[in-house]
């Protein structure tokens, strides 16, 4: 709401492809906020409201303006099959179980974690780090990678100029 200009205010109707006709937008904090593009280049994905707040002024562009979650009774209501949900950290955390009895809080590994994990178990990655890949062809991903191991450059975080390509 907040990178909307709080124009998508709580209680707005808005039109949905399915289950029914229409929703009303409330706020969630439980699940994807935006990824955004920043004047200085960097991408974030925002997960609360402050944050949004802080670096409203800064952002250059919505990459992605988030999830939306569709409660179970709307279905049914309208009597209409479920869809099936993105991958998702409880899609996750079930198959990382089925490897290894871990039990840890693993809702949130950092990138490193992730990284061990998936490569120890035999998993895939962490959702958390899937990113945005269903919105890109192969071309385009292949074009991408091409693009940065020429050139991006890594300490802490990758880096590379952004081309429009």
């Amino acid at each position: 709401m907040v990178m909307m200009d709080d124009f998508i205010a709580a209680g707005t109707q808005i039109k949905v492809e399915r289950p029914g006709k229409a929703a009303g937008i409330a706020p969630v904090d439980t699940i994807d906020g935006p990824t955004v593009r920043l004047f200085n280049g960097m991408c974030s994905v925002l997960r609360t409201a402050e944050e949004a707040q802080k670096i409203r002024s800064s952002v250059q562009a919505i990459l992605d303006i988030g999830e939306i979650l569709i409660n179970f009774g709307d279905f049914l209501e309208n009597n209409h099959p479920l869809v099936p949900s993105s991958y998702c950290f409880e899609w996750w955390i079930q198959e990382l179980m089925e490897k290894t009895p871990i039990k840890d809080d693993l809702r949130n590994p950092d990138q490193e974690k992730a990284l061990s994990l998936s490569d120890i178990y035999k998993v895939p990655l962490h959702p958390k780090y899937t990113y945005l890949w269903h919105d890109i062809s192969m071309e385009e991903f292949s074009r991408l990678s091409e693009y940065i191991q020429k050139n991006g450059t890594y300490s802490d975080r990758l880096s590379f100029a952004l081309d429009e390509k």
